[in-house]
């Protein structure tokens, strides 16, 4: 009703809300349909005016959505995340960059990309590591570590998944 109204912005708002109360029911192709219809919208408003976290959270929320429909190697996921990340990038949004460089991850290791996979894993850490949020830091060396389990560095997987085991906080669960 808010885009016929011509309340683009708001329409906006609702799709996305829509397409995340839609994941979180994994509700997945109902949610691919709401946050592509925000996209839309969004593609449809003046540049200038367009609410830049909608957009952000409209990618990730689709990336999420698209791992369930399309399978996680899909091109279109890749696509997404890609734009999904650009944007975090671009506006300085690190809180937003951690699951979208968790979620590239994950694309690459099904792909058995696992060169990409492990770089992703270092930025991850790297990400922790400059915000000093032990949470990020913690998933950056679990994936570190799963990368190097996969290429058969052992040792290496080893000694990175033992620090997790010193960085686990039970409050943080």
């Amino acid at each position: 009703h808010c885009a016929e109204a011509g309340f683009i912005e708001k329409a906006v708002g609702y799709r996305l809300k829509s397409g995340q109360q839609a994941v979180a029911r994994a509700a997945m192709t109902e949610a691919v349909s709401q946050l592509q219809r925000g996209l839309e919208l969004l593609a449809n408003m003046p540049e200038d005016s367009r609410p830049v976290q909608h957009e952000l959270d409209l990618q990730i929320a689709l990336g999420r959505a698209l791992m369930a429909t399309s399978g996680y190697s899909a091109p279109v996921v890749a696509d997404t995340l890609v734009r999904a990340r650009a944007l975090a990038e671009r506006f300085d949004r690190p809180d937003r960059l951690a699951p979208l460089l968790y979620f590239q991850w994950g694309y690459h290791m099904v792909r058995a990309e696992h060169e990409l996979a492990v770089s992703l894993a270092e930025q991850l850490e790297k990400l922790g590591e400059t915000r000093k949020d032990q949470t990020t830091l913690l998933l950056g060396h679990y994936i570190h570590g799963a990368s190097c389990y996969f290429r058969g560095e052992f040792a290496t997987a080893r000694a990175l998944l033992e620090l997790c085991d010193g960085l686990r906080d039970p409050a943080a669960r």
